[in-house]
């Protein structure tokens, strides 16, 4: 991974009188800015904190984290904690204009909340403006080694972040996608990388790298990442999708997964050869290191289909690492092959190891329907969102004040923020219909649900469907519609919507932004706001930090 521990200014403080495994206090000092660096052999300039990409925040269940996140950018920021809770401190959520407005340049906000009920695979990325496609991520980990369940089944920890990457600056893409007229066709990545690592082919015919090959340095044989592990060791990999947009076919050549986790949740063990891991979402496999010493390729291949338009023939969907049987410093390149026959992980298998039940019956029933259109006002490719009959057709727009703050004092909410409002302690039944083509993958800040079922149907007409496991997630993926047998016109989807019927009970008040993970469907809209206990909100009006209401007061 492509971070120094010696400077990450990390300082931990135990609580007297408690197991350190379970309270302490971690303080980590970010700060935030843009330098140039070649990931995947191509020099652009990336956003980090302390100067590196993938800096992590490795914690135990029970700690108190403190993030000092000073902003060295030219522009505003912010950082969410993914899969994170936030019991009782939604406004460390840190997202923009949701629980806070952005920090602005050269100014400081510490991030401080407890991980006291939960554990295993997160990550922390900005959640402002698209900036953590650029590289402002990080793997975030939380141990409970006293009552995770698999502990004693492995012997060290491995992590392997994936994600897409792009040469062009965001803020470049994000001009060209909303540019009137478009059609709405997300920007194309340049390569995948693994652990912030990656391989680029210079001697593409783009005209970005024709003009620039001299400026950016590029360098086609970039080092890859490596994983040295010992024969006969057990190894926990987890697996974390950073990307934007790409949705990943993880495998290792020669070498089962046994997944044992899933966003946070333990689960029952799966043996699989590949997990197709979207945006966001995270796995724990369990890796038995129990062929030939020699080294294998560790594959990560992108779904091309993702996108609307078609790759060049030059580009190569298939990240690589390196797993080395030895010491460090001695892997050559692999020369083994992916299996022929490769079991696919069904993410609807997944039985919580201990998790309840999904509550037989809901309180609250919302359906969301979306799709990508045109602006008949702007001509701009946006996300439309219908919710029952509350909102048509609406697409999400940062408010000009955090939404939180005005649950807080009382204020009704615009529009563009699509927000719901739900009693504590409710059941809450959501659906979600695609009416795009294509599938997209959501997530709900501040909880977890029950995944009650998926597929397509045919006017909303949802067959019951066989037995699940009934999965517990933080991000799901929403299956695209089905085409109508031309596969063209008005109304491309008439064989049936995409959909997914999830189900969770609010227990943690707080305003909680739900979204497509899908960075370019978030930045057009694609979004809505769960405000959960408004009335009990308000009376906690006066514990907002003084630091989270002045990051507006610019």
């Amino acid at each position: 991974m492509i971070w120094n521990t010696q400077i990450l200014a990390v300082s931990i403080v135990l609580l007297g009188g408690v197991s350190p495994s379970l309270a302490a206090s971690r303080s980590y000092d970010f700060t935030v800015s843009k330098f140039a660096a070649a990931p995947d052999g191509f020099n652009v300039n990336v956003l980090g904190a302390n100067r590196q990409l993938n800096v992590p925040i490795i914690v135990n269940k029970g700690d108190t984290i403190s993030v000092k996140t000073t902003n060295n950018l030219d522009e505003p920021t912010a950082l969410h904690f993914h899969g994170i809770f936030q019991n009782g401190t939604n406004w460390y959520d840190g997202a923009a204009m949701v629980t806070q407005c952005p920090i602005q340049p050269n100014k400081t906000l510490t991030y401080t909340f407890k991980v006291d009920k939960q554990h295993g695979t997160y990550w922390w990325h900005s959640h402002h403006k698209s900036q953590y496609i650029q590289g402002l991520r990080g793997p975030l980990i939380v141990k409970d080694p006293a009552n995770e369940p698999y502990t004693k089944d492995y012997d060290q920890e491995i992590i392997v972040s994936l994600a897409d990457w792009y040469h062009t600056d965001k803020n470049i893409l994000l001009s060209q996608l909303f540019a009137p007229g478009g059609n709405g066709d997300e920007p194309m990545p340049d390569s995948g990388l693994i652990n912030g690592k990656g391989q680029y082919d210079c001697t593409q015919s783009n005209p970005v790298v024709g003009t620039q090959r001299a400026k950016n340095a590029c360098v086609s044989n970039s080092t890859l990442e490596v994983f040295n592990v010992q024969q006969s060791k057990r190894y926990r990999f987890r697996i974390i999708n950073m990307s934007a947009m790409a949705v990943f076919n993880f495998t290792i050549d020669g070498h089962r997964l046994d997944v044992i986790e899933a966003d946070g949740t333990d689960t029952q063990k799966v043996t699989v050869d590949t997990i197709r891991i979207g945006p966001a979402q995270r796995y724990s496999v369990i890796v038995t290191m129990n062929q030939t010493a020699q080294d294998y390729w560790v594959r990560a291949v992108i779904d091309t289909t993702q996108w609307m338009q078609n790759f060049t023939s030059t580009f190569n969907p298939e990240t690589r690492a390196i797993l080395h049987y030895g010491t460090a410093g001695t892997a050559k390149t692999p020369t083994t092959q992916p299996p022929s026959q490769a079991t696919l992980l069904n993410p609807y298998s997944l039985l919580p190891y201990s998790y309840p039940p999904p509550p037989a019956n809901f309180d609250l029933g919302v359906s969301m329907r979306f799709d990508m259109l045109n602006d008949e006002v702007t001509n701009i490719n946006y996300a439309f969102v219908t919710i029952d009959n509350v909102y048509d057709t609406v697409h999400y727009e940062m408010p000009k004040r955090p939404t939180l703050f005005d649950v807080l004092d009382g204020n009704n909410l615009p529009n563009s923020t699509l927000a719901i409002n739900v009693a504590k302690n409710a059941v809450v039944e959501l659906t979600i219909w695609n009416d795009d083509v294509t599938e997209h993958y959501f997530h709900l800040h501040g909880h977890q649900f029950w995944v009650m079922g998926s597929g397509q149907a045919l006017n909303n007409v949802i067959k019951p469907g066989p037995t699940q496991n009934f999965p517990v997630r933080d991000t799901i993926a929403v299956p695209g519609c089905r085409k109508r047998a031309n596969n063209t016109g008005e109304g491309i989807c008439g064989g049936g919507l995409g959909y997914v019927r999830v189900r969770f009970i609010a227990d943690n008040p707080g305003v909680w932004l739900l979204h497509c993970h899908m960075e370019w469907h978030m930045a057009a809209g694609l979004a809505a706001t769960f405000v959960v206990d408004a009335d009990g909100l308000r009376a906690t009006r006066g514990s907002l930090p003084a630091a989270i209401r002045n990051t507006c007061n610019v």
